[in-house]
């Protein structure tokens, strides 16, 4: 869809800054002031968590529409990142009846360990 992108980006840019096509146009520079580190890294967690999730489940063949309990194992920081996105969590891994727990879950079959939880 080369022409929408084009369209979008003639759209996007005065007249004055843009060259012609945006096939001429120099690649932007990204601007270091909007780079976060820190939500970098919580998305990551939550992303890794999911795959997790999504993976156990394959493994147990687990239909995907069946929403199916979890059980997490954290560190604070983590359990409140997960708590804050607990909705979003809920819907990409299709799982409900999220709960904490205080003990390691490593020896619990089904069972899957990182770093972070």
């Amino acid at each position: 869809m080369p022409f929408i992108t084009e369209e979008i980006w003639h759209a996007m840019y005065d007249a004055s800054r843009r060259k012609k096509s945006i096939a001429l146009a120099s690649y932007p520079d990204a601007d270091k002031q909007r780079i976060n580190d820190e939500a970098e890294q919580q998305m990551a967690t939550l992303q890794e968590l999911i795959v997790s999730i999504r993976n156990i489940r394959a493994e147990m063949k687990v239909e995907p529409k069946v929403k199916t309990p979890v059980q997490i194992h954290a560190v604070p920081d983590v359990i409140g990142l997960i708590s804050e996105n607990r909705g979003m969590l809920e819907r990409l891994a299709n799982v409900e009846g999220l709960e904490f727990v205080d003990t390691s879950l490593a020896q619990t079959p089904g069972a899957r360990t990182t770093p972070r939880f």
